[in-house]
């Protein structure tokens, strides 16, 4: 079995939607994928797993592993949402999901601060 591995970075402020597409286009492939950091391993293809990158306490450069049949496909395509843009279309596209782009997430927590 493939196994693939690499080392990319975690945007600083990332939302549910943002991480709700991140598991829905994990959700694609055939394969396991696994997000580590700080000890920390969490199943890319659990929304409620991810859930932890929405709260804060994965920070910073992690690391990206597949292993399975569409391994090296679904690095590819894990490490492109994470280099992108957060709110922007590319995200959107890239996820597969057809949501029109409204706002950056740092305008979104802008708003929801100001409330």
């Amino acid at each position: 079995m493939a196994e693939y591995a690499t080392a990319c970075q975690i945007p600083s402020k990332i939302s549910l939607l943002e991480v709700i597409r991140f598991v829905e286009k994990a959700d694609q492939y055939d394969c396991y994928i696994v997000i580590e950091a700080n000890q920390i391993s969490i199943n890319a293809k659990s929304l409620l797993s991810m859930c932890v990158l929405v709260s804060g306490i994965i920070k910073g450069p992690v690391t990206i592993r597949t292993s399975g049949v569409d391994a090296k496909k679904a690095l590819v395509a894990m490490e492109r949402l994470f280099s992108l843009p957060l709110g922007s279309e590319r995200i959107d596209a890239a996820a597969g999901v057809d949501v029109p782009s409204a706002e950056t997430s740092a305008e979104r927590f802008s708003a929801s601060s100001d409330q």
